[in-house]
């Protein structure tokens, strides 16, 4: 049995998988923790917003467990055709060896997901990452995703109200053979 696994957030019977209070605590963690430049850009700014966001019908937002403890979240928003933009954060306590494990996880288990004619849902995912977040570069590498280049205003930056490079990276199932 793996150490990593993922759960959607989703609406079962008319009962959501998490509370609101937990998704506005896994936003209130990743400030505690540091990780307030998730959202340079600006587009969520508190807890409301988070939860806004992980409950929109466009959004598919799951948390991620290492060894059955929340250890972060990933979703899935700008989908087209057959793929879709893929973001995350992992708590700073499961950063390291956890982290790359299961980053590698959630990337397979994206891609894999099936509709209810048992067809793949996606052939492709999508990551943007600033060049200047050198850390997650990295990380990005190690998980899976393939470098394409570098977007000359690929993300916005709130704070200094001006687009910024971004590391372009694309994951396919072929890529995580």
């Amino acid at each position: 049995m793996s150490d990593y696994c993922m759960l959607a957030y989703a609406e079962v019977d008319g009962v959501r998988t998490f509370r609101d209070t937990q998704i506005w605590e896994f936003h209130e963690r990743l400030l505690a923790e540091g990780g307030a430049h998730v959202f340079r850009d600006g587009s969520i700014r508190d807890g409301e917003a988070f939860l806004r966001m992980a409950k929109d019908p466009s959004v598919a937002f799951f948390v991620a467990y290492v060894q059955g403890k929340v250890a972060g979240v990933v979703w899935l928003n700008r989908r087209q055709a057959r793929w879709a933009q893929c973001s995350y954060f992992t708590f700073r306590e499961f950063w390291g060896v956890h982290a790359t494990g299961l980053g590698r996880h959630c990337l397979r288990e994206l891609l894999h997901l099936r509709d209810g004619s048992k067809k793949f849902m996606l052939d492709m995912l999508l990551g943007l990452t600033p060049v200047d977040n050198r850390a997650a570069v990295l990380f990005a590498l190690r998980c899976g995703w393939k470098r394409q280049g570098v977007l000359p205003c690929g993300v916005f930056d709130a704070a200094t109200g001006e687009s910024q490079p971004a590391v372009i990276f694309t994951a396919t199932r072929g890529d995580l053979q």
